[in-house]
């Protein structure tokens, strides 16, 4: 499908300045390359002589990684798969490097985004949110950074659900480096996306950058844990540039790693309190509504609990293993036991300290 000198010209105008790509855009109609496999046939000379020369060092990798395997895509403009919906970035979106599950990119999506530092609670919100959009049909999109990012794509991924991680660094690169296990599943059962051709190292720029396509491509946004100065609160800003639906999960006043979430609420952002919040909207954005949305949220949440007495004594905060046994007043061997039961059916989560409760 790609010819060598086609890889050279778009990989030219990858690292080419702003200034000249707008210039070269000029000739384009609507933006695009009349044919995409010799973007620069209508170009002028003078402004394809201001392109810089590609090394062949990133030529070969690039070519190499393309052939390599067919789940190894580049979407360039005047392609028909690159979502049109790109269009609206800004700064705009020339071309995505894609490893994996490519249908994914034209299926509905939301975003699920947060400090890379969360609480536990906030992580297991992140994850228990994600497992029930995912089952909804909705592909979960974040940026596989620690924290809520990774949160949310091992939830998507643990009910079998679709993920998609966009990248700060080369499509063949994995970043933060901890993250490895967790990128080879996103490879095999999710889709990874980056701007950024092969060998590129993660730069702080890159992630400001890597945010625009992550609302971009998203129905809309969901902040689940944010400082008040955060790269969550900027992919929010540009969700609302980008015409996106923002919600945000409410934190209690004195936790500062929420105060962005309730900045949000206070500036327009939907509230968010349960998965059917998010759904609901999505639907009335689809105009109909995802795979399960005509679920009611009593069917999304399933019931049949067989000891509800025990669910009670367990908060959305961690509460301590001795606590529920105060507040149940049964011994502890019978408390460990109905725990398990409500560990295993996902109603609540063992973290370090205690229990936290993921549904209501």
């Amino acid at each position: 499908m790609w010819e060598r000198e086609s890889i050279r010209d778009w990989l030219s105008w990858h690292f080419a300045p702003a200034k000249i790509k707008r210039g070269i855009a000029n000739y384009w109609q609507g933006e695009e390359p009349r044919d995409w496999r010799e973007p620069f046939e209508e170009v002028p000379k003078v402004w394809r002589k201001q392109l810089e020369p590609v090394t062949n060092a990133v030529l070969n990798a690039t070519e190499y990684w393309l052939a390599e395997s067919d789940q190894h895509q580049w979407w360039v403009r005047g392609m028909p798969d690159l979502p049109t919906v790109l269009g609206e970035c800004d700064p705009p979106i020339w071309g995505l490097f894609l490893d994996g599950r490519q249908e994914l990119l034209a299926k509905p999506q939301v975003a699920i985004v947060g400090s890379r530092n969360a609480s536990t609670t906030a992580i297991s919100y992140a994850e228990s949110f994600a497992q029930e959009l995912a089952r909804s049909g909705l592909v979960i999109t974040s940026g596989m950074a620690m924290g809520i990012d990774s949160a949310a794509h091992r939830g998507a991924l643990a009910v079998q659900g679709g993920t998609v991680a966009i990248l700060g660094c080369g499509i063949d690169r994995c970043y933060p480096p901890r993250a490895q296990r967790l990128a080879a599943e996103i490879r095999e059962y999710g889709l990874m996306v980056s701007e950024y051709p092969p060998g590129t190292a993660a730069k702080t720029e890159h992630f400001p950058l890597r945010n625009r396509i992550i609302s971009g491509v998203s129905m809309g946004v969901f902040v689940v844990a944010a400082v008040m100065r955060s790269g969550s609160l900027i992919t929010a800003r540009l969700a609302m540039e980008q015409g996106r639906d923002v919600y945000a999960l409410p934190a209690a006043p004195h936790d500062q790693g929420g105060r962005g979430c309730n900045w949000l609420i206070q500036h327009g952002a939907k509230l968010v309190t349960c998965a059917a919040d998010i759904l609901d909207e999505c639907a009335l954005s689809l105009g109909g509504v995802t795979d399960t949305q005509e679920m009611t949220q009593q069917e999304i949440f399933p019931t049949g609990l067989a000891k509800p007495e025990m669910l009670a004594n367990v908060g959305f905060e961690t509460t301590p293993f001795e606590v529920v046994v105060q507040r149940s007043e049964m011994s502890v061997a019978q408390v460990m036991n109905e725990l398990l039961g409500l560990e295993l059916d996902g109603w609540i989560k063992a973290v370090p300290g205690g229990y936290v409760r993921l549904r209501r």
